[in-house]
């Protein structure tokens, strides 16, 4: 059973997450649209300038209560979690914007976009359970 701390500490993550969505689609839009990039590249970059930003605030907000956490090893778990999690997302953008969303688009919204939201809701609680087991593991005794 989830505690309230437990369930408190998920919607701060996915509110962080949310946040992170913004930029992430909106760099992701901006590079492919407004730059030219290839999707793929755009996503990649996208990615690595939202890592940072999510980071430090799980760090301050979401797991706040085990801050003490050395920040240095603490954000080189976190890009570990993320390179593990980007993998897995650039996988599934690619086959749903290929194979699966090719060519939908709902208004302004276009198939690789549409693909990048079914993305993200099926790899963020795993990426959850991988920050709160091992990034921000809390330590025996604690």
């Amino acid at each position: 059973m989830l505690s309230i701390s437990s369930i408190v500490r998920l919607m701060k993550f996915i509110l962080v997450g949310g946040a992170g969505i913004l930029i992430n689609f909106g760099l992701l839009f901006a590079f492919t649209e407004f730059f030219g990039w290839y999707y793929m590249l755009s996503a990649v970059a996208a990615g690595l300038l939202n890592t940072t930003y999510n980071f430090f605030a799980n760090h301050f907000w979401s797991f706040s209560d085990r801050n003490d956490i050395n920040v240095v090893s603490g954000y080189a778990k976190f890009t570990t979690v993320m390179i593990v999690y980007f993998i897995a997302y650039q996988m599934m953008l690619y086959v749903f914007t290929e194979f699966i969303f090719k060519g939908w688009s709902l208004y302004f919204v276009k198939d690789y976009m549409i693909s990048a939201i079914v993305a993200t809701v099926l790899s963020t609680i795993p990426k959850y359970l991988l920050c709160l087991v091992w990034v921000w593991k809390k330590e025996e005794g604690s």
